[in-house]
């Protein structure tokens, strides 16, 4: 009788242990596949479950990752449920959202716990400004929350026009949009904060099993229209305009004054000369300025005309 049931305990105890066997796969970023391997490992290990090394042949992990590409979960569930050597697997795909490097950039870790004869546990966590300290952290975060979910969350999908806007969810960030995170059913407070568009705030009801989409339109901080540039000041440019158009004038007068010497006169204006050079002078500052003038983006400019018999000034252009 005794041996009956010291024989029976010792099958209890192996299924007890069988059912603690856990295999790991991890896809995605592979610069960080290492350490994220590593610290799940470690996890496992700390809370009492055995490792269970290639829990799936390379091909069926090929088939897991072709399964989540079409975000096809039962697929995944499929495979493992008929190739895994272990009774529960932990998979779990990294994706660097910024950046060409995974660390010190915003990576994010998708995770799911299978169990066969059970429907897989998801968790998703954005590791912020990733590096080996926060990695560590963010990895045990993860594996707490897959093993204390399971099937009680719901998921909250969130985008945000323009994308790129930081995510909380009752005041803890979870990413930036677009961002899809499993949270606790019931009532949460999302916050949606741009740096130019300001802050959206949406209060959701989550459900157990079910994807709650959230799309937030941004605004221009203040609720108007974009601000209009400031007016640049184009004083300069009318200055140097200004100084072509007076040398034209002045030149044009010197050169409509300008005297032929005769036979009897002794003494003559001869200011011809100087006349046409300080209105080639002016010409050439009032194209320069006016140059100038147009590049900051007028459609108007000044004009001016000199001859013999006299000159004018004037103004043409778009207003």
């Amino acid at each position: 009788m005794r041996r009956i049931v010291i024989l029976a305990l010792l099958l209890m105890s192996s299924a007890a242990w069988a059912d603690r066997e856990v295999g790991i796969v991890v896809t995605g970023e592979a610069t960080i596949q290492p350490q994220l391997a590593a610290e799940m490992e470690l996890w496992l290990s700390k809370h009492g479950h055995q490792l269970v090394s290639s829990p799936l042949p390379p091909d069926a992990i090929n088939t897991v990752i072709d399964c989540f590409v079409v975000d096809d979960e039962d697929c995944a569930r499929g495979v493992v449920e008929k190739r895994s050597r272990s009774p529960s697997l932990v998979y779990a795909h990294a994706d660097v959202q910024a950046g060409s490097t995974a660390m010190d950039h915003d990576v994010t870790l998708v995770a799911y716990w299978f169990e066969k004869g059970r429907k897989a546990v998801r968790q998703t966590v954005t590791c912020s400004r990733c590096n080996e300290a926060t990695l560590k952290t963010t990895t045990d975060a993860l594996m707490s929350a897959l093993a204390n979910t399971g099937q009680k969350t719901g998921r909250l999908k969130c985008t945000s026009d323009p994308s790129g806007a930081e995510v909380t969810v009752d005041g803890k960030r979870i990413g930036v949009t677009p961002v899809v995170h499993d949270l606790a059913p019931g009532s949460h407070k999302i916050a949606v904060v741009s740096e130019r568009h300001g802050e959206e705030t949406r209060d959701v009801v989550v459900k157990a099993g079910e994807t709650t989409t959230l799309d937030i339109p941004l605004r221009v901080e203040g609720g108007g229209p974009p601000a209009p540039r400031p007016h640049k000041s184009r004083a300069a440019q009318v200055t140097v305009m200004t100084m072509g158009l007076a040398g034209m004038v002045v030149g044009g007068v010197l050169y409509a004054i300008d005297e032929d010497k005769s036979a009897d006169q002794r003494f003559y204006n001869d200011t011809a000369p100087g006349g046409v050079a300080l209105a080639t002078g002016g010409v050439i500052v009032l194209a320069a300025g006016y140059l100038w003038f147009r590049s900051a983006g007028t459609r108007s400019a000044p004009v001016a005309a000199a001859s013999r018999d006299g000159a004018y000034i004037g103004w043409t252009g778009r207003f």
